[in-house]
């Protein structure tokens, strides 16, 4: 039996890797799931309507998947019937249109309902490793992949992995490998060796986990990389969206905006006046090269001393009853527009926190200073994916996406994200809990009490 499709590899070390246990096969009972699921403090356990949420968002983006090409085929087909009908088409032309679009439609539907086999995929690491893997597979609802289990690291029971690492090329053939995976405790040299030397003849590829999380589940697994991690941004051939082309988008966005939502900006602001108080919210934030700016949003919490501030919860009391429907299509962030026309923020980029938040988390997560190597951003990746972060394991989960669009980000890709952040806007939920697995941002410091909130309370 199979999760998704996707074949769990559990392991005899239960207090590590969620209490299950392995016997050799790619049999798993859902019994043993769930339990194994229900004892991990950082399992969800309904993952169900968050997948949903990211598929949806993926499609609601303009993702041409295979639905979204017969969508486009079929309209291809009425949109030449139509103009035929009205004049505009020969009926010669139109009708060779239409009978095009039909067989690309048709060619479509038949190539997406071919059952392709799963990717064979081997594991050269860690049982738990291979555990959190086989999670987000069945998390995201990726059925593309087939784990058959972990090469052996070390001393470890024979029953926890399919082979060690003198064997991979029997292990390859008796489990009719398509992938090898390397986790970060493995030595790179000594797989690439063991391929070069044992497996040259096979059809087998290659990579790295972190990249392989990245291109599957659209984040980066900072406990999986290292610093050689970003000689893929400073490589010759790295070429991230222009500058000036960013630039010359982010003011057109701007003026665009402001000049459609001036009126709505005003009426706002005299509601939030009227209930008393500054309709403007002002406070310090780091932007791009850890330089300070002032940012600036409308008001959605009354006034508390500073010595209350807290991490803002979905039942907040200190949100006003305004606040809260601002807050919830993000129409609080409207003032921004004017920060990115003076050039302190960007429409995509990372969220920017407060100085004393700042400081705190770069002592506390690895790489978090990297993420001020852009202009934060009104949305992005982080917020479109990871909602607010109200807590340091809420900050972590969004490094890891502030990374990966450090690593992609092109005009293509920001286009996307405001596609996503709309769409979450309207169907999302900004408190979502953040997906804490073994691979998202390690500490490097010791665990410590949240810093202070990232809101205007402290105004």
């Amino acid at each position: 039996m199979s999760l998704d499709g996707v074949e769990p590899v559990p392991t005899d070390a239960a207090a590590k890797n969620g209490g299950r246990s392995w016997n050799g096969s790619v049999d798993v009972s859902d019994d043993a799931h769930e339990d194994a699921t229900r004892d991990r403090p950082e399992a969800r356990r309904d993952p169900t309507p968050r997948a949903r949420r990211l598929l949806a968002a993926r499609n609601g983006a303009g993702l041409l998947g295979a639905r979204a090409l017969l969508v486009c085929a079929g309209a291809a087909v009425m949109v030449a019937l139509v103009l035929t009908l009205v004049g505009v088409f020969d009926p010669w032309v139109g009708g060779s249109l239409a009978t095009l679009s039909a067989f690309a439609g048709a060619a479509q539907l038949r190539r997406s309902k071919v059952a392709r086999p799963p990717v064979r995929t081997l594991l050269i690491g860690s049982p738990t490793s291979l555990n959190t893997l086989s999670e987000e597979l069945v998390f995201y609802g990726i059925r593309r992949y087939a784990l058959v289990g972990c090469l052996a690291l070390g001393r470890c029971e024979r029953q926890a992995h399919v082979g060690t690492p003198a064997e991979l090329r029997s292990v390859i053939l008796r489990h009719e490998v398509d992938l090898v995976l390397m986790a970060s405790e493995v030595s790179r040299m000594a797989v690439f060796d063991a391929l070069s030397e044992a497996c040259d003849d096979l059809d087998v590829r290659l990579c790295d986990l972190s990249e392989f999380y990245e291109d599957t589940f659209g984040y980066t697994p900072i406990a999986e990389i290292n610093s050689a991690w970003f000689q893929a941004i400073l490589h010759p051939g790295y070429r991230p969206a222009s500058l000036h082309l960013k630039r010359a988008f982010d003011i057109a966005f701007a003026l665009v905006l402001s000049a459609a939502l001036l009126p709505a900006l005003a009426v706002l602001a005299w509601v939030i006046r009227r209930d008393g108080g500054h309709a403007l919210f002002r406070q310090v934030r780091v932007g791009k090269d850890g330089r300070p700016f002032t940012l600036y949003k409308l008001r959605t919490m009354s006034i508390q001393p500073a010595e209350e501030a807290s991490w803002s919860t979905a039942e907040d009391p200190r949100v006003t009853a305004i606040g809260k429907r601002l807050r919830r299509l993000h129409l609080d962030e409207l003032p921004q527009l004017w920060n990115i026309l003076r050039g302190d923020m960007s429409v995509v980029g990372p969220r920017p926190e407060q100085p004393a938040i700042v400081s705190r988390l770069q002592r506390d997560f690895r790489f978090y200073h990297r993420r001020q190597v852009m202009r934060p951003g009104l949305a992005g990746w982080a917020q479109a994916r990871c909602g607010y972060a109200g807590s340091n394991d809420g900050a972590a989960w969004k490094l890891s996406h502030d990374l990966y669009y450090l690593k992609r980000r092109s005009l293509r890709f920001d286009l996307r994200i405001l596609a996503e952040s709309v769409w979450q806007a309207l169907v999302g939920n900004q408190f979502d809990e953040p997906r804490l697995t073994s691979v998202v941002v390690p500490r490097i410091g010791e665990s410590a009490s949240p810093p202070p909130a990232a809101d205007e309370a402290t105004a």
